[in-house]
């Protein structure tokens, strides 16, 4: 039994993790696969050129331009900021398209408001500060099924990702595809090739 799961689980379907985003979405948020660390973030802030972002995402056509910033909370962090920013753009081509962009960096877990490398400490099994039902939460989502994940990494560029997909099969879990992967030590880099594969599906 895979230890990221708890002991009585039973693979279930979780369709909204695995739901790809609107080909025609008029903005959401863009995964900066560049930004790997908080300083490459930070930097990108005091210089959005270094976001990467030249070229709308529904569109194809018009620049981004920066447009706003949001504030976005690391919860659970212990001797660290608490904070930072997500830089917002907006197409160039406001009268046909407009769409907006939120730009989030690698190290950000999409959905959950926590660093990857902290939802793999508390998924590793070491005691964090993460309220007992937000784990729950979790690892009920670790037990649904992964066949589109795997459909998605066999198509992946390079073996490192197709080799996953090999080792996870066909009938795996999402912890199954986590465990083939290298373990939680590699939840952000996962996470960051399935967002690249189809846009909108989450690993968890």
């Amino acid at each position: 039994m895979n230890s990221l799961l708890p002991s009585d689980a039973q693979v279930l379907h979780s369709p909204y993790l695995d739901r790809p985003r609107p080909r025609k979405q008029k903005g959401g948020t863009l995964l900066a696969r560049h930004l790997t660390t908080l300083e490459k973030h930070q930097a990108a802030l005091a210089n959005p050129a270094l976001a990467g972002q030249s070229c709308c995402a529904a569109c194809k056509i018009g620049g981004l331009h920066m447009h706003d910033r949001r504030e976005r909370l690391f919860q659970g962090e212990v001797g660290g900021p608490g904070r930072t920013q997500v830089l917002i753009f907006r197409c160039s081509r406001r009268a046909t398209c407009g769409a907006t962009w939120r730009i989030l960096p690698h190290f950000l877990a999409r959905h959950l408001w926590r660093r990857w490398t902290l939802v793999g400490v508390v998924l590793g099994g070491s005691r964090h500060r993460v309220p007992q039902r937000t784990e729950q939460r979790w690892r009920q989502r670790l037990a649904t099924a992964a066949a589109v994940m795997v459909a998605l990494l066999e198509q992946a560029p390079t073996h490192e990702w197709t080799d996953v997909a090999v080792r996870a099969g066909g009938d795996a879990t999402r912890s199954d595809v986590i465990a083939a992967a290298g373990g939680p030590e590699r939840l952000a880099n996962l996470a960051a090739i399935i967002d690249h594969l189809e846009a909108g599906v989450r690993l968890m």
